[in-house]
């Protein structure tokens, strides 16, 4: 039986243009001209019998009928892709988008590239860093990976890990004012997380501290610029304990103490469903699964 389809091509034209709501964006990525576009999606428009893009002057937007459209075509674009790959040669690298978030990226995730294209020689990461959440009808990423509280996580996120934090701080911020017990980090700066206001208040409430006498007055917006800031001797800290873990086994950080902090957040690896049956997604999974503690 005939199926009533959509030129093949202009739907492949569509999605890049869509997602970048750019023609001439499109025409880089397709290594075709601008007016090979226009052309591309004025076709589609009028087997559609409806207009995707508002064009003023060089600018053009998607209209409604047009993001309501690329949602759909992106899934099934997605699942022809996932039904074809073991098709494909063995010697074709595919690409792999991840979006992880800046502190994962940065202590965690860039020392272990290696190890992964080394497992997976066919497989090519592109890695993005961010916090947001991802609109997945228009974005390329094929994975992303957030740290979300546990209790407010959404239906498509697979809990990774679960938050542990550690108390660091610098060798020489030590020796300098040591800490011998818990009472004496009353004496030290602690650097908070802007996003964690809580985070000191629970920490006192564990280990039954006057918060009083407690200084907090360097706040940072993520991890790793916490970590830095302990290096640089600037105050204590708390970190999770995977993203300090080569630190601390440096013993350029310390843990003192041994003080742990229980958090109620965990690491999350978010893929639509479209995508969760894709040979690459399903190899990364099982990958950071048996890499990330």
């Amino acid at each position: 039986m005939k199926r009533h389809l959509p030129p093949l091509n202009a739907l492949r034209v569509f999605e890049v243009a869509a997602k970048s709501e750019s023609f001439s964006k499109a025409a880089e990525a397709l290594f075709v001209t601008q007016s090979a576009v226009s052309k591309q999606i004025r076709l589609l428009e009028k087997h559609l019998g409806t207009v995707l893009f508002e064009r003023n002057g060089g600018v053009v937007t998607l209209t409604n009928e047009g993001r309501q459209y690329l949602s759909v075509i992106s899934q099934a674009l997605d699942i022809v892709e996932t039904g074809s790959e073991k098709f494909y040669s063995h010697q074709e690298k595919e690409i792999l988008t991840i979006n992880i978030t800046p502190s994962l990226s940065a202590l965690w995730m860039f020392s272990r590239v290696e190890e992964f294209h080394h497992l997976h020689p066919d497989i090519v990461l592109h890695i993005n860093s961010a916090d947001d959440d991802i609109d997945w009808s228009k974005s390329q990423v094929d994975i992303s990976i957030r740290c979300l509280p546990r209790d407010k996580k959404n239906t498509d996120a697979e809990l990774l890990l679960a938050e542990k934090l550690l108390l660091i701080a610098s060798p020489q911020h030590l020796e300098e004012i040591p800490i011998n017990s818990v009472a004496d980090l009353q004496r030290y700066q602690c650097i908070s997380l802007n996003n964690r206001p809580h985070l000191w208040h629970d920490f006192f409430e564990q280990y039954q501290l006057d918060k009083t006498g407690v200084v907090s007055s360097f706040g940072c917006e993520h991890f790793y610029m916490v970590i830095q800031a302990a290096l640089k001797h600037l105050g204590i800290g708390f970190v999770p304990d995977f993203l300090c873990h080569d630190l601390i086994q440096e013993q350029k950080l310390i843990n003192p103490l041994t003080i742990e902090l229980n958090s109620d957040y965990g690491y999350y690896l978010v893929t639509p469903p479209h995508k969760k049956e894709q040979e690459k997604v399903i190899r990364f999974t099982e990958w950071i699964k048996k890499t990330l503690y």
